[in-house]
């Protein structure tokens, strides 16, 4: 992970996550319940997994995007210490 992932806060993970999504007038912020989001669907999640891995060098798998209820969980996901 480069330095600059790892200081990424919440609010900058949500914005990138914004933008790979890309659903038109939605911006996702870290309490935003993803999967009630009008306009999300298995693309956006398959961009999520992409996002993730171009961004933190991490896979993360469909599995944890289930258990995951809003954005700033899914950040808590890749931003935990790996070990």
């Amino acid at each position: 992970m480069h330095a600059k992932e790892s200081a990424m806060t919440k609010e900058e993970f949500a914005a990138g996550l914004t933008a790979a999504v890309n659903i038109n007038g939605v911006s996702l912020l870290p309490d935003t319940v993803f999967r009630q989001v009008r306009g999300w669907d298995s693309l956006c999640s398959l961009l999520t997994i992409e996002f993730v891995d171009e961004t933190f060098g991490q896979q993360l798998s469909g599995r944890q995007i289930a258990s995951a209820t809003t954005v700033a969980d899914l950040w808590e996901l890749v931003s935990a210490p790996r070990g």
